[in-house]
């Protein structure tokens, strides 16, 4: 046998060889039909038919480590979406917010699902406060405001702190890398009118590790979930598990701590080991975000929304984080969340008749605001690249170039 038929035999053994695991990972991903021409009865104009877009073979999405609240609720929505269109989701538990970032801008993942990292990313602050970072072009594909479920800080019931100021000179968790952490530890220091110098920084590697930590009475608090399988750790312990009141009564703690988490707001819930009418959780909640990065493909975009939404009905139920999902309420952040969606999830909340002009100017002003805010940042890094700044001082003098920028309302 020649050279070339060799060749070409070798060559479809090897395509037939991999027929199977194609099958095995999900369903073959559609190819796109080639635009199409028809003429109509009454016209000889010929119309082309829009190519609809690409079911993805697989989504893939950034999520909390495992047995956070984050990873679980977000397993139910990938359970849904699998059951609801065949299309398998995986999850890559990160312990921290430049991890789970990393991921995505490499593009080995196509999502990422958190919270407060929605905004420090977008505005380039705490931990994306530096050369290699600053603003993010991220788009949302998904959100469930107000998630349904509180976070707060969580501590064993025997523990000697009954308000935020006893946190005074107590050690405090800093997760290494993990941005949305720390700067909510920034806030409820705030909150008492405390700050780093008040207290004992302890470093922790990752989220995991912060449980631990308050669990061996490493750290006085640790940042927990109500109602996940980190309270019930705690709660677990001899001492039981309580949660560092921060009334809304409280307006200018709030204030204070808003300086830092402006998407968190007050909530208070029994939901959750240990709460009960008597004894609730006054802590704050998030709006739940699917996030990407601008270039994410459309077709990815539009299925993420899609699936997402159509699924809805399956997972609302199986997680407090997951049951506010429904597309009003996922659409409802004019005036809000100063997010801006990707074109392909607007390309479907165009198709089901939800997408309105008012969306469409509030999408507008936060992508216009988001080209300000990247100048200024050029103009940051110029100056000090100018002065020869070290790493360390780029965070005050980003603060000065942001505040030039004004928030969309």
């Amino acid at each position: 046998m020649s050279g070339r038929k060799t060749l070409v035999v070798l060559s479809i053994v090897l395509l037939l060889a991999t027929v199977p695991l194609t099958i095995a990972c999900g369903k073959p991903s559609p190819t796109t039909s080639p635009a199409t021409t028809t003429a109509t009865a009454t016209t000889a104009t010929a119309t082309t038919a829009a190519p609809k877009p690409v079911t993805p073979q697989i989504l893939t999405w950034g999520v909390l480590d495992v047995g956070s609240t984050g990873y679980t609720a977000s397993g139910f929505a990938a359970e849904s979406i699998r059951d609801k269109s065949g299309v398998p989701v995986r999850l890559i538990p990160v312990g921290n917010d430049v991890g789970r970032l990393t991921l995505a801008r490499s593009k080995q993942i196509q999502a990422l699902n958190w919270d407060t990292p929605a905004y420090n990313t977008r505005e380039g602050v705490a931990d994306f406060a530096n050369r290699a970072w600053g603003p993010q072009r991220l788009r949302m594909l998904y959100q469930l405001t107000g998630s349904g479920t509180i976070s707060g800080m969580g501590m064993p019931g025997n523990s000697p702190v009954r308000t935020a100021k006893d946190l005074k000179g107590k050690n405090m968790p800093f997760v290494v890398g993990f941005t949305a952490h720390n700067t909510i530890i920034d806030g409820v220091l705030a909150f008492a009118g405390l700050t780093w110098n008040d207290v004992v920084k302890v470093e922790i590697p990752s989220y995991a590790a912060s449980i631990d930590a308050v669990v061996e009475g490493k750290t006085a608090v640790a940042l927990v979930n109500t109602t996940s399988a980190n309270a019930v750790r705690i709660a677990a312990g001899p001492g039981g598990l309580r949660y560092l009141p921060m009334p809304a009564s409280d307006v200018e703690g709030w204030k204070r701590f808003h300086q830092f988490s402006p998407a968190s707001f007050p909530a208070m819930t029994t939901d959750g080991p240990g709460l009960s009418a008597s004894n609730p959780a006054q802590a704050w909640s998030t709006s739940n975000v699917w996030d990407s990065y601008d270039f994410l493909d459309n077709d990815i975009a539009y299925f993420t929304t899609k699936a997402l939404a159509e699924s809805f009905p399956m997972y609302k139920d199986k997680h407090e984080r997951l049951r506010n999902g429904a597309v009003d309420q996922v659409l409802n952040i004019v005036g809000g969340l100063p997010y801006a969606f990707h074109p392909g999830s607007i390309k479907y909340f165009k198709e089901i008749g939800k997408w309105t002009p008012q969306l469409e100017t509030w999408n507008q002003k936060v992508l216009d605001r988001e080209d300000k805010l990247l100048k200024a940042w050029e103009a940051c890094l110029a100056e000090a690249d100018t002065s020869k700044l070290t790493e360390d001082k780029i965070p005050a003098l980003w603060d000065k170039y942001r505040k030039t920028v004004p928030p969309v309302e």
